[in-house]
């Protein structure tokens, strides 16, 4: 199969979620001898990198900005995707792939995987939410396809009356000796900080774990927060003002990659993520796989994941003192208790969500869509109402 992707950032990278998606899937289906294209955008990949484990990359240009960036760029893409003969372009999010509408054009056939309801960001305005509300409505509807990455959002696609089939993230298992030699150049020891890893964007809510983390541990522990900008550099400095108490407890790393951002995963003490909104997020089961104990907010898809107590601990996501009071548990909690949470973590992620298995449920998907057989895009009640 001919197979391309529209709606990330950039590759090589960890920009967010789906870039990590699309760089896993990808390299897995070039190995199983399909031809893979990935559609990039200039300042995130430089124009001499043409390819990533095996992905042919596609340098289409864009307007720099925060609104018109991802439309413009997929809109371009889209268009370029009409005379390329692929048999399968694949869009990730729905702002993207409301553009699914103009590779209808051609003969291939469109897939769409939904990773969040994007509309319910913190960081857009009205007029951007009822834009993206309208694109998620026209990708339902032009997709061959349309895949959802858990299972709250499959429920809440059927409830509307249209046909989704659940596919997760997936995430590698790492090797047991990560060791730590970036760490001691940020001042950092072995299970003596924990970590927030992520975009710094408001649904994340990352200015929750810093000021739970200021309320509930002071102690020797260090809070690290991992992740960069997302169109939201005035939110990002509110939080480094809001660390500022902390002085040097709290460490703002930026984005992280490699070695770095393996030693981080695989030494903290706790991993936090008290987000209001999330779909699937592959940082979380990263931290699992690291065998890390991961503190998260109880919305549906940290529920879909974590059983509390047993393989991780929720806090209630509409309590900013749930969020406190749990992390002021973990300083004095056993250490042999720790391990045993991180320890079914990680077997959570072994059995549940292997890349290989991603890929096959994938890769039927699109031998499925070529046949024309599957679910349709959406049921007569959903289009008629």
């Amino acid at each position: 199969m001919r197979i391309a992707y529209i709606g990330l950032k950039g590759l090589p990278g960890t920009f967010s979620g789906i870039e990590t998606h699309v760089h896993e899937l990808g390299k897995r289906l070039v190995l199983r001898g399909h031809e893979v294209t990935a559609y990039v955008r200039p300042q995130y990949t430089p124009r001499e990198i043409r390819e990533d484990a095996g992905i042919r990359l596609r340098h289409i240009p864009t307007i720099k900005s925060k609104h018109l960036d991802a439309s413009v760029h997929s809109f371009l893409s889209a268009v370029h995707s009409i005379s390329a003969s692929y048999d399968i372009v694949h869009f990730h999010t729905i702002g993207p792939a409301s553009f699914g509408s103009l590779t209808r054009l051609s003969n291939a056939k469109i897939v769409t995987t939904i990773h969040r309801m994007d509309y319910l960001s913190g960081k857009w305005g009205w007029f951007a939410r009822s834009c993206l509300q309208l694109a998620e409505r026209v990708c339902l509807n032009v997709s061959h396809r349309t895949i959802v990455v858990a299972p709250f959002l499959r429920e809440h696609y059927n409830a509307l009356g249209y046909d989704v089939e659940y596919v997760p993230n997936g995430v590698p298992l790492p090797s047991s000796a990560i060791g730590a030699d970036e760490l001691g150049k940020l001042g950092l020891r072995p299970n003596e900080y924990y970590l927030f890893l992520g975009r710094l964007v408001p649904e994340k809510r990352p200015e929750w774990a810093i000021k739970a983390f200021i309320e509930s541990c002071p102690g020797h522990e260090k809070l690290v927060i991992a992740g960069g900008s997302s169109a939201t550099d005035r939110y990002v400095e509110e939080l480094k003002r809001v660390a500022a108490p902390a002085e040097d407890r709290i460490i703002f790393t930026g984005a992280v990659y490699g070695q770095l951002k393996e030693e981080l995963l695989g030494n903290a003490r706790a991993f936090l993520l008290p987000s209001a909104l999330e779909g699937l997020p592959i940082t979380l089961l990263e931290a699992m796989s690291y065998g890390r104990p991961c503190l998260v907010s109880d919305i549906p898809p940290h529920k879909d994941v974590i059983v509390d107590g047993r393989n991780g601990f929720l806090h209630d996501a509409d309590s900013f003192a749930s969020l406190s009071a749990r992390l002021g548990q973990l300083p004095g909690m056993d250490s042999s208790h720790l391990a045993e949470v991180g320890a079914a973590a990680r077997r959570t992620v072994a059995e549940n969500y292997d890349w290989e298995d991603v890929v096959d449920s994938i890769e039927k998907c699109y031998e499925a869509t070529l046949s024309g057989a599957g679910p349709s895009p959406a049921v007569a009640s959903a289009r008629d109402d």
